[in-house]
């Protein structure tokens, strides 16, 4: 019986103290609220555009022209960050389209700032549309200014909501 009380007593002292072993808290990379946002490369000198967009949050859209949902939710954020938020969140859309011409055209039919718009050519067979696993539809991400994945599938409300 007194062994008992003793290994009892020693697990009464020990069990709290593991609430002060810390783990490493640096969130894992992924597509999930929480997650840092897989980086993404898209030109030959492996340019890391993420990154050099930190400090403000981002909105990471991917679309193209053959896909009309898409095409709407890239113009209807467009416009809200151009009208609401400019200051505050930077806008970059990644076009899958592997025609460029076609890609230009959308982008100059919808009256979008070339800048914000990038075409990954490669399209569906790109590293950006694998790690973005697009292949269940195009989506948009909102990161934070660190990089961490904030909301998924955002709309201008949603934006709006999270924002203010």
């Amino acid at each position: 019986m007194r062994s008992f009380k003793s290994y009892f007593l020693l697990l009464l002292i020990l069990i709290p103290l593991t609430a002060y072993v810390t783990k490493d808290v640096r969130p894992e990379e992924g597509l999930t609220p929480g997650s840092f946002a897989p980086e993404i490369q898209i030109d030959e000198n492996g340019k890391e555009l993420l990154s050099s967009m930190r400090g403000k949050y981002l909105l990471l859209q991917f679309w193209a022209a053959y896909d009309g949902e898409s095409r709407m939710n890239n113009l209807l954020l467009y416009n809200s960050i151009k009208r609401h938020y400019a200051n505050r969140v930077h806008n970059l859309s990644l076009s899958f389209d592997t025609n460029r011409t076609i890609f230009e055209e959308t982008v100059s039919a919808d009256g979008m700032d070339p800048n914000t718009q990038l075409n990954v050519v490669q399209g569906e067979n790109s590293d950006v549309y694998r790690n973005y696993n697009l292949s269940n539809g195009y989506t948009n991400y909102l990161i934070d200014p660190n990089g961490v994945v904030v909301a998924k599938n955002v709309s201008p409300q949603k934006l709006n909501e999270i924002l203010n």
